[in-house]
Parts: structure tokens; C-alpha cells; sequence
């Protein structure tokens, strides 16, 4: 005998020992058992087509073909003419396709409140515009790990927020689409390089260490950087941002890089700017000439790429490390003062102005510095002066307590001064061309030091 269980999709058999009388019979319940297999099992199986007949809810059997509702791995279909609504988070399903509209009318995906768990997505517009094809969320939340794509007419491929929802996207969000962002939330959280489309956003977040790239040209209302995961970071491509109205940026544990191989972009004005102090970067990075703005106070500030960096007129404020790690720093084309509250490093280029430098951090920046006489102040506790082997300053100023370990000769060439010391390591050299009266000069307690006075009429520091 054989007991049928379509709620469970199995079959319970008893004991029946075939025999010829009954073979005719067992072979009929066989041929039974093959059909209902086929009949429950067929959505079950890893990549296996499930095509809506009917605009209906996700869950009922009468909105799909062969009354198998979709399971975990499944590729869905959603054909012209039928809109499924969410009544249940999904399964994580291999893909969505929202079809093309053959006729007027709308076709698609309605989550809601629920939850819609993918692999990628793909929209298909169809003209003309009376013809739309829309994937829509209010409260409820996307989870594609893979790429949403747009194609045919941008728009009638529709991806519509109607609240505050949340996308979480791995892969790219694809140009060639109608993007409404409404209250929604975008956050792109993939493991690989992400791009996404020249929209309009509400709130674009990147949790994406390998970064995310804007394709061009945006509105963001508030851009989150790293509020989930380390390191995770930004690029605006080379194209411009907008800020929305009302404009927050959050950078909380990465980096927001301006610029690209062939475009210099600017400081976006945002109203409101929240950095956490240490795990924040902002990067000027293009491969040609860049305008940095003096605002806002920087946590961390990276020069990078092949172009020369000149900031605005004013003050240039670093609250952490300022990393000069490509192209040059032009300092002398508006005179800038410099204030860094970290450590000057990297191996680019710095070319001071009539502005003063003022660094809390250590020096150890290995590129080319190109002195003036408005001089260097270094006010750090238990600090290094390292940079390029032959670093010279004209004036230098200390104000903290600095050693020497620059690998070659580091050169004073007109005043070394301030209320600090400056302590020889073993085997260094300090040239001094002009006056010395920083308070404490040490050379005695580390060995194999050099202090070499090079100018005309000079006064020996008495500690020496």
C-alpha cells in the first residue's frame, strides 16, 4: 500500500513483496508516484524556471505556472501583463526577471513590507511609456547579492522606492533605469569593486572595502561611509555630487576619494559633515591638477595620483595624518598655513608658500620638500624627523621633543629654534647654516652622531 502526503512530499510505503498477480498493479503505482514526484518536487530543484501565470500573492500557488511556488535557487520569471505581491519574505532565489510589457499596462514585483532575497535582477522597459515594468519596496527590504540590470526603455524599467526601505546591494546597480529613491536606503555591501548608476539618492551607503564607484553624475542626500564594515570605501569616479537638501556626509570607519585618472573633482558642499576621529579619510586622488577646499577640518587627508594638489586660500587643517603619497602638494600657490595634528608621511611632493607648517605628528614624509623661510613648527611629544635622506628646512621650529633620524643629513639652513629638543640618534647628521637656539640640543647621549655648523660667524649651542 502506499500513502501520498502532498503537504510533506513524500510517500510512506508498507510492506507489499511484488508478485507476479500484482506486478501490473505495482507498476501502475509506480508510474503514480513518478508523476506527483514531478508534479511537488520540481520547484525544489537548484535552477529551475518558476514563471508567473497570474498577478496574485508570492505565496498562492495560483499565481504560478504549475502551482509550485518558488523555492531557495530558483530563477523567477514575472512575464508582461502580471504584478506578484510579496505576502512572505522569499527564499534566497537564484535571479528575478521583470519582463518587458508586450502591451499597455504595468507588470512586476510589489515587496512591501517584506523581504525579497536574490541573486541578481534584472528590469526590462518596453515602449511606449504607457508600458511599465517596476520593482518596488516601501518599508520592506532587497537583498540581491549580485547586479542589478536595466535594459530596453530606462523609463519603463523602474526600481521604486515608495518609503523608507532598504536595498542591500553586492554587485552594481546598472545605468539605463528610473531610480526613485523616495525615504529609501541604498547600501552597497559587496566583497568586490561595486558601481552604481547616475541617480538621485536618499541615503547611499558603502560597507564595501574593495569600493564602490559612482558611473556619474548624482544627487546624495546623506552619504555613510563604513557604519557596518572597516575600511569600507567610497569614490565619486570623477563625476560631480550634488547634495540633496539638507545634506549630511558620515565617514565612519573609511575613505572618501575625489577624483579620477582624468578628472579633478571638488569638495561637494555639504551642510553637515560627521567624521570619526582616526578611522576617517578623505582622499584628493586624480591623476591631474585638483583643487582641494580648506573645508572642512580633515580627519585624515590623502594626496594621491599624478596631479598636483593646490588647496584654496586659507588654513588647511588635518585633525589627523596628512599622507602626500602621489603627484605633489603645491602648497605656494595660495601661501597656505598647514595645520596637522598627525603625521606628515607619504613619499610625494610638498612645495611650501609664505604660509606656516605646523605638524604635532612626526615627519616622515620621503618626497621632495621644497622649503620657505616661513618655516616648520613641530610641537609633538616623543616624535621622529625621518623623510628623504638630505631633507632641509630654512627655518625649523620645536616646540616638543624630536629625534633626528633622518637617513641621511637633515640641514637647518637658517634658524633652529623653540622651546623644545631635538635629540641626535646614533650615526645621524644635522647641518645648522644660521643661528641655534632651540632650548635643548642633544648630541651626547646617542653615539656616532654628527652636528655640523656650516655657516659664517655661527655660536656653537652649549649643548653641544
Amino acid at each position: 500500500m502506499v500513502f501520498f502526503t502532498p503537504k510533506h512530499s513524500h510517500f510512506i510505503f508498507q510492506n507489499n513483496i511484488p508478485t507476479p498477480a500484482n506486478a501490473p498493479f505495482n507498476l501502475l503505482k509506480s508510474f503514480f508516484i513518478c508523476v506527483m514526484l514531478l508534479v511537488w518536487g520540481v520547484g525544489s530543484v537548484s535552477g529551475v524556471t518558476i514563471t508567473a501565470k497570474a498577478t496574485g500573492n508570492w505565496s498562492s500557488t495560483t499565481t504560478w505556472t504549475g502551482g509550485v511556488v518558488p523555492v531557495a535557487t530558483n530563477d523567477v520569471v514575472i512575464p508582461s501583463g502580471f504584478t506578484v505581491t510579496l505576502d512572505t519574505s522569499t527564499p534566497v532565489l537564484n535571479s528575478l526577471t521583470i519582463s518587458a510589457m508586450t502591451g499597455a499596462g504595468t507588470n512586476g514585483l510589489i515587496v512591501g513590507t517584506f523581504t525579497l532575497n536574490t541573486g541578481t535582477i534584472s528590469i526590462t522597459g518596453s515602449n511606449p511609456t504607457n508600458r511599465n515594468s517596476i520593482l518596488s519596496v516601501s518599508t520592506g527590504t532587497i537583498n540581491a547579492t549580485g547586479t542589478i540590470t536595466f535594459s530596453g526603455t530606462s523609463g519603463q524599467a523602474q526600481l521604486t522606492f515608495t518609503g523608507g526601505g532598504t536595498l542591500n546591494l553586492g554587485g552594481n546597480l546598472s545605468a539605463g533605469g528610473t531610480f526613485t529613491a523616495s525615504t529609501g536606503t541604498v547600501n552597497c555591501n559587496g566583497a568586490t569593486g561595486q558601481i552604481i548608476g547616475a541617480y538621485s539618492y536618499n541615503i547611499l551607503k558603502s560597507n564595501n572595502p574593495a569600493d564602490v564607484t559612482l558611473l556619474g553624475a548624482s544627487t546624495i542626500t546623506t552619504l555613510t561611509i563604513g557604519d557596518v564594515t572597516a575600511g569600507s570605501l567610497f569614490s565619486d569616479g570623477g563625476n560631480i555630487i550634488t547634495p540633496g537638501s539638507g545634506s549630511t556626509l558620515n565617514i565612519i570607519n573609511g575613505e572618501y576619494d575625489l577624483g579620477s585618472a582624468t578628472v579633478g573633482t571638488t569638495w561637494p558642499l555639504w551642510i553637515t559633515k560627521n567624521f570619526t576621529a582616526g578611522t576617517s579619510t578623505v582622499g584628493y586622488v586624480s591623476g591631474v591638477a585638483q583643487a582641494v577646499s580648506i573645508t572642512p577640518s580633515y580627519p585624515n587627508l590623502t594626496f594621491s595620483g599624478g596631479g598636483t594638489k593646490t588647496p584654496a586660500a586659507g588654513t588647511l587643517t588635518v585633525g589627523g595624518n596628512w599622507s602626500v603619497t602621489g603627484g605633489a602638494a603645491a602648497l605656494n600657490n595660495n601661501n597656505n598655513n598647514v595645520n596637522v595634528t598627525g603625521d606628515v608621511n607619504g613619499s610625494g611632493n610638498i612645495t611650501q608658500g609664505t604660509g606656516l607648517i605646523t605638524i604635532a605628528g612626526n615627519w616622515t614624509n620621503t618626497g621632495t620638500f621644497t622649503a620657505s623661510s616661513a618655516g616648520v613648527t613641530l610641537t609633538g611629544t616623543s616624535k621622529s624627523i625621518t623623510g628623504a635622506a638630505g631633507l632641509t628646512f630654512k627655518t625649523l621650529t620645536i616646540n616638543g621633543t624630536y629625534t633626528n633620524n633622518n637617513p641621511g643629513t637633515l640641514t637647518v639652513s637658517t634658524a633652529l629654534s623653540g622651546s623644545g629638543t631635538l635629540t641626535q640618534a646614533v650615526n645621524t647628521t644635522l647641518n645648522i647654516g644660521g643661528t641655534s637656539n632651540i632650548s635643548n640640543l642633544d648630541a651626547s647621549t646617542n653615539t656616532g652622531n654628527a652636528v655640523n655648523y656650516t655657516g659664517n660667524g655661527q655660536t656653537v649651542h652649549s649643548n653641544n
